[in-house]
Order: structure tokens, then C-alpha cells, then sequence
């Protein structure tokens, strides 16, 4: 597991024990990640799209979050 990976399952893990603090930290650590991933994913894409990496994040933002 990458250090990130472990920041974000501790945070997440304070979370569900109703810490607030932990989801105000979370957030961004998940949301850096999602920006890394949507990065690399849209990099090995056609260069004909239209959809930034940033876009594809609030996509799964949207549906993480319902």
C-alpha cells in the first residue's frame, strides 16, 4: 500500500467513526488521487477527447457521493 493509500484508508477508517476532522482531511487526499488517476487514464486515451482529466474527476466525485 503507498503512503497515500494508507493516509486516506486512516482518515477514511476516523471517518466512519463520525470524526469530522478526518473527513476535512480526507477529501483532499482522495481527490489528488482521482486527479493522478484521471491523469494517467486520460494520457493512454486518443488525443481527439474532450473531457480534461479535472472534468472526469467531478464525474466520479458526482458519483461517489450520489
Amino acid at each position: 500500500m503507498r503512503t497515500s493509500d494508507d493516509a486516506i484508508a486512516r482518515r477514511s477508517d476516523r471517518h466512519a467513526r463520525r470524526d469530522r476532522a478526518a473527513l476535512s482531511a480526507l477529501v483532499p487526499l482522495v481527490y489528488d488521487e482521482l486527479r493522478k488517476l484521471a491523469d494517467d487514464k486520460l494520457r493512454r486515451e486518443p488525443t481527439n477527447h474532450t473531457l480534461p482529466p479535472t472534468a472526469l474527476v467531478h464525474e466520479a466525485y458526482i458519483l461517489l457521493v450520489g
